[in-house]
């Protein structure tokens, strides 16, 4: 059977030798999918131009999280969808992997599509050839790039290191990627030739992958200038980008789900692929030392900043929010990338089905209750868990002048009943009018919360056409992990995690936190903080997953049905949303991606994830 293996394997690593009709010579760098036109493997790399092309393909395996076509690695294939609809904060009425797998209990090893993170091949989509998710490719057209970038004629010395450095951070990043869904992973660090082909290809360990993970990031830091110069080149990779990932890295491996003296399922025990094997605090300061490595960068070096609000309103912190996650060419976003998708009609309509323009086979995204109730009043108290929604004490969402009373991201995350919306406003109450005259949104919608980040604009006519932006990495969460690292290292909060978060929360005019919280209160601020900022940036999932969070993956989750009373009033029913497998059938398996059975059969060495 090792000769299955080794087939797999050739096909894997000898997939180095990138297809002749795989990679476009020409063309504006990184802002377009590369089109296939053939030529050798010998001529990409004769010229900086066309060997810019093989890590233009390198980078277009970098997913835009949303669209049906690139993102299903995450929900195994189906439909549309995001990584939050598996949380407690969202749920999903379409045709997805969330509801379709998840909410089911149904995903199992068998359940794979060819596009799922793990894969190596390729898929037919409609008409169109569409590449499995990419990791393997991004690795396998960065580690090629990097076996020829020395032999291209035309680019100064100082071009290639900071081409090597990109394409070193895009091999760490994709390998941060799959140890947050998956654990070790094999590692490949080089482009094999045919007789070095070696028999197995086993997991690393949790330590094992973690450390390369931070060398080819230190690598790529020292190889990277600190910030782009000019402003075609802001979807490349820096050195901030670089030392921003070291920082996830670390505080994903210092945290519970790999950091402790129990495995997080019994069948782990014996194994180091998802789990350190003890406790050890000094993960912790590591995280901590590359927070602190990151802040002293940024004050040595500076460019980077939050997008802080031009005036005091509540329109302003918006703007201001809108402006840092989503504003392309912002100076708070880290690393975005745009979709691989030509930009068009087209992907605005995947867009709004996926978000507010929901047709009404897809009902779009919904947002639970839960989620609404986190985000605190003006004044930074907490929204009351006790609000009587039956005989409200005040309007939840607008005082008694109809100005919003609640933290500015609310509005911009959600879609909320009585807010602006495309110049009128949102009618997200039973028979309310909703995008499309006649639309019944708030049914459609089905939990009176839409998800509203990411819509460019409320008027869907300057919106069609528009370039998508996604912050992978932005200033905020490297400031929330740096304040959690340093909280966990030291046993509680110090004044610069406290400045870290308020930071964060005074860009929105938002108070500080309280001052003299210990180390369990500062955590569960953090976390909730995240949640606010980071809504639907892939960071819920995997907060949940590395804090072992499960109570909140099992427990009931509400939406709330509103009928309009009179023009100025309206009545409110909390109902409980429909219930899913785990709240039930909870396995700690959960918390990882299995991987598929197509390949754990393959013999090369891969084993299984405890629990499939």
């Amino acid at each position: 059977m090792k000769y299955i293996g080794k087939l797999f394997i050739l096909s894997l690593l000898i997939g180095m030798i990138i297809s002749c009709e795989e990679v476009k010579l020409g063309g504006e760098f990184l802002d377009q999918q590369p089109t296939q036109v053939g030529f050798t493997t010998d001529s990409m790399f004769t010229s900086k131009q066309n060997a810019d092309q093989v890590l233009t393909k390198a980078y277009s395996y970098a997913k835009f999280p949303f669209f049906s076509f690139f993102w299903p690695a995450r929900m195994s294939g189906y439909g549309k969808g995001t990584l939050m609809d598996i949380t407690d904060l969202g749920q999903q009425y379409g045709h997805s992997g969330a509801k379709i797998l998840y909410y089911t209990g149904n995903y199992s090893a068998s359940s794979y599509h060819p596009m799922v993170m793990y894969s190596y091949q390729s898929v037919k989509e409609g008409e169109s050839n569409v590449p499995g998710d990419g990791a393997w490719n991004a690795i396998k057209y960065a580690n090629k790039y990097l076996d020829h970038v020395d032999d291209i004629p035309d680019m100064t010395d100082e071009e290639k290191k900071t081409r090597k450095g990109e394409a070193h951070c895009l091999i760490a990043y994709r390998y941060i990627e799959m140890l947050k869904h998956l654990g070790g992973v094999p590692w490949i660090g080089k482009a094999y030739g045919v007789n070095e082909i070696p028999l197995t290809l086993e997991r690393e360990s949790v330590e094992s992958l973690v450390n390369k993970i931070v060398d080819m990031l230190d690598l790529a830091a020292s190889e990277l200038p600190w910030h782009h110069s000019s402003s075609s080149d802001h979807l490349r990779f820096t050195k901030a980008s670089a030392l921003g990932f070291k920082l996830e890295v670390l505080l994903f491996a210092a945290s519970p789900i790999f950091n402790a003296d129990e495995p997080y399922h019994p069948d782990a025990a014996p194994y180091r692929y998802n789990w350190y094997g003890d406790y050890d605090v000094e993960r912790w300061k590591r995280a901590e030392a590359a927070g602190k490595e990151f802040m002293d960068a940024l004050t040595a070096n500076g460019y980077y900043e939050m997008v802080e609000a031009t005036g005091t309103t509540h329109r302003d912190y918006r703007q201001a929010y809108i402006d840092g996650y989503h504003t392309r060419g912002k100076k708070e976003c880290l690393y975005c990338i745009l979709p691989t998708k030509q930009v068009s009609e087209d992907v605005k309509t995947e867009w709004n089905e996926l978000a507010m323009y929901a047709p009404w086979s897809y009902r779009g995204n919904s947002v639970s209750l839960e989620y609404v109730n986190m985000f605190p009043m003006l004044d930074g108290t907490d929204f009351p868990a006790d609000f009587n929604w039956s005989n409200p004490p005040f309007n939840p969402f607008f005082d008694a002048d109809g100005n919003p009373n609640r933290d500015p991201r609310l509005y911009e995350t959600v879609l909320v009943n009585g807010d602006y919306y495309q110049n009128r406003t949102a009618q997200m109450w039973a028979q309310g009018n909703g995008y499309q005259k006649g639309l019944d949104l708030a049914a459609n919608n089905r939990t009176a919360f839409h998800m509203r980040k990411f819509i460019l604009e409320r008027n869907n006519a300057t919106s069609s056409g528009k370039p998508l932006n996604y912050a992978v990495l932005r200033l905020p969460e490297v400031f929330l992990s740096y304040a959690e690292a340093i909280n966990e290292a030291n046993g509680a909060p110090n004044a610069t995690a406290y400045e870290m978060i308020n930071k964060v929360r005074n860009r929105v005019g938002m108070p500080n936190l309280p001052a003299g919280m210990n180390k369990e209160q500062f955590r569960a601020a953090l976390i909730k903080e995240r949640a606010l900022e980071l809504g639907f940036e892939e960071c819920r999932w995997f907060d949940l997953v590395r804090w072992k969070m499960e109570g909140n993956l099992t427990k009931k989750l509400h939406g709330l049905k509103i009928t309009k009373k009179n023009d100025t009033a309206f009545a409110y029913k909390v109902f409980e949303l429909p219930s899913r497998y785990w709240m039930t059938n909870w396995d700690s398996k959960w918390f990882f991606q299995a991987f598929p059975n197509s390949e754990v059969d393959k013999q090369y060495g891969l084993s299984q994830n405890p629990g499939w």
